[in-house]
């Protein structure tokens, strides 16, 4: 490992560090000044791995409290998402065990799920449509991470939510390069570890993530599973077209 490696991870150390001492005032501050210190947190730590953001699609100014879709490739997805507009996220229960990210997780309100069992989904599902009252709501509805060359079916279940409410559902694409070519660096898949994982980024830095937020989906007259079908078709096209450019 070099010596910038090395002080990469000693500032990623101090950073995450200075983000527990945050989270941990959230219950005695207001949601303005959570908001904001979750994205500065979220900017500077991307700042430290050398990661780019391009945003591109609909006017986010436009949008409050909303329901949103997106692929999923790696632990830095949620990091990239936050920097740009700070949302609730639902994540699978398995987060909550990940060394300091996990306690994070549980501080900024994320809404934990495990698919295997009813009663969680149930909460998770009553939780979201609370939530929805004012914040947005984000989630991976593949249940799963891929290098992000295509996106896996999206389960339907939480689909429902946006057609009870009448609510539209908003699809958004993440996807890597560097040197302007697909690059699978921040992939968190398979046997991977979460410390593997910053490791490989600490090592590989200077990539682009582009963050494609796509017109809502209206429920109306549609079944969740329509939803979730079109929404998937929207961004595995996203996803081809760009590594055919």
């Amino acid at each position: 490992m070099t010596v910038l490696s090395l002080v990469k991870i000693l500032q990623l150390f101090v950073h995450v560090l200075f983000g527990l001492f945050l989270v941990i005032t959230f219950p005695v501050i207001t949601k303005k000044m959570r908001t904001q210190f979750i994205k500065s947190w979220c900017l500077f730590l991307l700042r430290i791995l050398k990661v780019k953001v391009e945003i591109s699609g609909i006017n986010l100014r436009l949008l409050r409290n909303n329901f949103f879709v997106a692929n999923h490739i790696s632990w830095l997805d949620i990091i990239v998402i936050n920097s740009i507009m700070p949302v609730v996220f639902v994540a699978k229960s398995s987060v909550k065990s990940w060394p300091i990210f996990g306690l994070m997780a549980r501080f900024t309100n994320t809404i934990f799920l495990d698919r295997s069992s009813k009663t969680s989904m149930l909460r998770a599902y009553q939780q979201i449509k609370e939530t929805l009252n004012d914040s947005s709501i984000f989630i991976f509805p593949e249940g799963t991470s891929t290098v992000g060359k295509h996106v896996e079916p999206f389960h339907s279940n939480f689909f429902q939510i946006p057609v009870d409410l009448k609510k539209s559902t908003y699809p958004v694409s993440i996807e890597y390069f560097k040197d302007n070519q697909f690059t699978n660096i921040p992939a968190y898949v398979g046997n991977d570890t979460l410390v593997e994982s910053i490791l490989r980024i600490v090592r590989n830095p200077g990539f682009e993530v582009m963050v494609t937020y796509f017109n809502g989906i209206n429920s109306s007259n549609k079944s969740r599973k329509e939803i979730a079908l079109k929404a998937n078709e929207i961004i595995n096209t996203q996803i081809a077209k760009k590594l055919q450019s």
